[in-house]
């Protein structure tokens, strides 16, 4: 191996590396703040989603209420708004739920958010009626709620508790 072939190859590794490092240090950080959405700024928060109420009879929720599922939250807007009111974008999770909750969740169709007034509405199954998972998160970062339906009518509801 000549000296010039492993100059170029450390030249090679060393911007590959540098490369790597910038694209990890200078990729913007999305904030943990809900009303940074208002002015187009990607939000990660971490909630927890608590089973207050089960209103099915026999539902194999009853084992489950009471119990807390930590979820991080990841909302990108698709578009700059003009105002609050007007911010929309995608959204996506992180987190072990049940199956009974999973169930209200589309794996075809991306959830979607929206701020409606003072809260940002998360729906996890945007394009069916049934089997709806959809939380409401105040902008002021105070409790929020979420709600489990089926074509039947609400199956589920609970508190949405925000942390940082």
């Amino acid at each position: 191996m000549s000296t010039d072939y492993i100059a170029r190859q450390s030249t090679r590794t060393a911007v590959l590396l540098i490369g790597l490092l910038c694209a990890g240090a200078c990729a913007p950080h999305a904030s943990s703040k809900l009303p940074d959405l208002c002015t187009g700024t990607a939000v990660s928060k971490r909630v927890t989603l608590v089973l207050d109420t089960v209103l099915t009879p026999g539902s194999t929720l009853r084992a489950l209420a009471g119990q807390r599922y930590a979820m991080t939250l990841h909302l990108t807007p698709q578009l700059t708004p003009g105002d609050c009111g007007d911010a929309t974008g995608e959204a996506s999770y992180d987190a072990q739920l049940p199956d009974e909750l999973e169930a209200g969740i589309s794996h075809t169709v991306s959830p979607t958010w929206l701020v409606l007034a003072t809260e940002v509405e998360v729906d996890f199954n945007p394009t069916m009626s049934n089997d709806h998972l959809q939380m409401r998160l105040p902008l002021d970062g105070s409790t929020g709620h979420w709600t489990l339906s089926s074509l039947a009518g609400q199956v589920a509801r609970g508190r949405v508790l925000t942390g940082e």
